[in-house]
């Protein structure tokens, strides 16, 4: 069902997105997948789909790079697999469903101004939003506790942003917090 919060301002809105529980639905690496699905979701697209079905639709990357495709499967979880896509795969991944854009690169405040405009975010962070651990692999340096979760809302006054987060439920978090984090690396992509 397309939403629009008529109640949007400048100190505050949420979405309500959706919240998939990747670990319970058999995805330990599909954080990526289900923060797309529950952005598109709210936009009233695929609406009938459940998450293991998008996430079978999921480009794969050949090569074992996520800035080609997804690198593993969204239903395992190892070590020695970076399990991840990066925006720009996922990108044309989503615009077979609805209308994404690439934002990396953007600052907190750009992502929030899509938010005010009821468009939610994929931004990747850190699993429960601890320091970056970078490490090394075939296809150059990453965060070796990646995640993505859906940014859906703000509170400017508490200084709080609220998260649709694949591992650990909707929540608000900390604005600086949440910031320090996604600044590592600034990936995110907008839902329309």
């Amino acid at each position: 069902m397309l939403s629009t919060n008529a109640f949007a301002s400048e100190d505050y809105n949420l979405l309500g997105v959706k919240n998939y529980d990747q670990y319970a639905l058999g995805a330990p690496s599909g954080c990526e997948g289900a923060s797309l699905l529950q952005g598109l979701q709210y936009k009233g697209k695929i609406s009938d789909w459940d998450l293991i079905k998008f996430l079978k639709t999921i480009p794969i990357s050949s090569s074992g790079n996520p800035y080609d495709g997804f690198v593993g499967s969204p239903f395992v979880e190892n070590s020695w697999t970076y399990s991840a896509i990066y925006p720009i795969p996922l990108v044309k991944w989503g615009q077979a469903y609805g209308d994404v854009k690439d934002m990396s690169g953007h600052s907190l405040d750009e992502l929030l101004n899509e938010v005010k405009n009821n468009n939610p975010i994929v931004a990747w962070v850190t699993i429960k939003f601890q320091p970056a651990r970078w490490g090394i692999w075939n296809f150059g340096r990453a965060v070796n506790n990646n995640h993505a979760v859906t940014l859906d809302g703000y509170d400017s006054k508490k200084e709080k942003l609220h998260v649709s987060d694949p591992i650990s439920g909707k929540y608000w978090i900390d604005k600086n917090t949440f910031e320090s984090v996604y600044n590592e690396r600034n990936f995110a992509v907008a839902i329309y």
